[in-house]
């Protein structure tokens, strides 16, 4: 089973959200895929601590938008500093000696804003999932536009959205997918919510699993998790990759998925909550959280309109991906939406909601976090 994600940029309000989706993924697939800001989170720590000055303060300017204009300027008179400096052979030692102490008071400025990054990465879930990457079986990039990369750690959002990478994702991912996704924008109409009433002419989301307190699972915790659910989840990954595929093969994804993956849900959610680690979880109160898995097929332009209207895909893009669909054999795409589990599952106006999210109060360190800035 292979689950592919390809985060939004949230401004870190749905952070904790999108590492329930990761840390989800890793404990029921064989393999997943995660590209977007998320990446930027789950590698901080162990990138930002091999980065010279110079280079935090790179990232800083590329995001200098977000960021506090007065330390923006004294970044930027930095740096035009270290060129400066460069130009010299041998520069003054009184000079050097400037430079340096500079330097040094920068680096202290510089190093609050990297342990509120770190701490919003902590916050939110994310860590230890950078000690689960596999490479070919777990892993995340980067997403960017540009189409010649030179090294793995960035994968093109247009390639991934058109089925051309990355490489162990082509024809066989379910996408997972955030809570906005179901709106009004997105969706044309209510999608079919009961198993006896799928068509294939109408979008579905099924409420199928239901999970708790793996957003507070520690990397060795998830690790054991998922051995001991291998082999008694493997109908369920098994129907779940025949469902894949059938979906792309046009309508025959709707029948696999009544009569192949949803026989399979009880036995999973038993497999789930009968869990020794899980049940041992559910005790802790700050662990008790519980989203809903609602599963379901949506046409391939309906997920590109949502990352289109999310700021990951141009409008020309997504017109020519769109203008290639049409031309083509129809297929649809699998996609798991995770919702919470006390949240009513419908389309609202997406506009709306996010502005209610941006006004939801927040901790101290994610109002202090500044987040969409990546690191190259």
């Amino acid at each position: 089973m292979h689950f592919l994600q390809i985060d939004i940029n949230n401004h870190g309000q749905f952070d904790g959200h999108f590492a329930f989706q990761i840390k989800t993924a890793y404990l029921l697939s064989d393999v997943t895929n995660i590209i977007g800001p998320s990446t930027f989170l789950i590698t901080f720590d162990h990138v930002a601590k091999n980065l010279t000055v110079p280079q935090i303060c790179v990232i800083a300017v590329r995001d200098a938008e977000n960021q506090d204009p007065a330390l923006i300027g004294v970044i930027e008179k930095y740096l035009k500093m270290c060129k400066d400096m460069r130009a010299m052979k041998h520069a003054p030692n009184k000079v050097f000696i400037a430079f340096k102490d500079f330097e040094n008071t920068l680096k202290k400025a510089l190093e609050s804003w990297t342990i509120s990054i770190s701490t919003q990465s902590k916050n939110s879930g994310f860590k230890g999932i950078f000690e689960l990457f596999e490479e070919n079986t777990f892993a995340f990039y980067h997403p960017t536009n540009e189409t010649t990369i030179p090294d793995k750690a960035h994968l093109n959002v247009l390639q991934v959205l058109s089925n051309k990478a990355p490489l162990n994702a082509i024809d066989t991912s379910i996408w997972l997918m955030p809570l906005t996704f179901y709106t009004t924008e997105i969706y044309e109409c209510d999608a079919i919510t009961d198993i006896n009433l799928i068509s294939t002419e109408t979008p579905y989301l099924i409420k199928c699993l239901t999970l708790t307190n793996n957003l507070f699972a520690s990397q060795t915790e998830l690790t054991a998790i998922k051995q001991q659910l291998a082999n008694e989840i493997l109908p369920f990954k098994t129907a779940m990759e025949e469902w894949a595929l059938a979906c792309r093969k046009g309508s025959t994804g709707s029948e696999c998925f009544k009569n192949k993956v949803y026989p399979t849900i009880k036995e999973t959610q038993d497999a789930i909550e009968n869990n020794t680690i899980i049940k041992h979880l559910q005790i802790v109160d700050a662990g008790k959280i519980a989203i809903s898995l609602f599963m379901g097929e949506v046409a391939p332009p309906t997920l590109w309109k949502f990352y289109m209207l999310t700021g990951m895909l141009s409008k020309e893009d997504f017109e020519n991906l769109v203008a290639e669909y049409d031309n083509g054999l129809p297929y649809s795409l699998p996609v798991i939406l995770f919702i919470p589990d006390e949240a009513p599952l419908e389309r609202y106006n997406l506009t709306v909601k996010i502005e209610e999210i941006e006004n939801l109060k927040i901790t101290v360190a994610q109002n202090s976090f500044k987040k969409s800035i990546l690191i190259d």
